[in-house]
């Protein structure tokens, strides 16, 4: 029991003290938690279900919790790609069609514009790719400045001032040579000034 209120408490008290990213706490930031809250949940359900009266109680709270949940679960079910978060079904093919341009084209940067402003999970995914594909020469891709530029973004519903922020600083590194769209993701490749 100790163990279950640490694991329950923790994450709630960080939360409520974070202080960082002007207060918005985006959902990947709870996907850690979201397995064991599931399992500890239907841990307590399978509990329940065999106390001498539980499986009322399991019964009420799925009557209770399915009705309201079934247009927001129908329509995540039915959503296309342009109409749900972006995940990595549109991710991989935005990172491989960068690297299928690059080939031949010797070294590129990629600079890439996401909502929450730092790209992690971009930088993993070209990380993987470029190693799966070349090994330790990344298919040609490097930190340092060279003529050949990917720049990658994602809608910014939210904050349109930083997109165009972004996009106006892109404009004085950059001409856009070719773009290409998946989903709602959009690669350009651009020749530096």
């Amino acid at each position: 029991m100790p163990i279950f209120i640490i694991f329950l408490v923790t994450p709630m008290l960080g939360y409520i003290l974070f202080q960082g990213n002007y207060g918005n706490i985006y959902d990947y930031y709870m996907s850690g938690y979201f397995l064991p809250f599931i399992l500890l949940f239907s841990i307590a359900m399978g509990e329940l279900w065999n106390k001498k009266l539980g499986f009322i109680l399991v019964i009420f709270f799925f009557i209770k919790f399915f009705p309201p949940n079934y247009k927001a679960l129908r329509n995540y079910l039915t959503s296309s790609i342009l109409t749900r978060p972006i995940s990595l079904e549109e991710q991989i093919p935005v990172v491989n069609w960068v690297y299928d341009d690059a080939e031949g084209r010797g070294q590129f940067n990629v600079d890439v514009y996401v909502p929450p402003v730092i790209p992690y999970a971009y930088d993993y995914l070209f990380l993987w790719q470029g190693y799966k594909r070349c090994g330790e020469s990344m298919c040609g891709m490097t930190k340092e400045r060279v003529p050949l530029l990917y720049t990658l973004y994602e809608p910014d519903d939210d904050h349109p001032e930083r997109i165009e922020a972004w996009f106006k600083r892109q404009e004085g590194i950059g001409i856009v040579e070719q773009e290409f769209k998946y989903g709602r993701l959009t690669v350009q490749r651009r020749k530096r000034l």
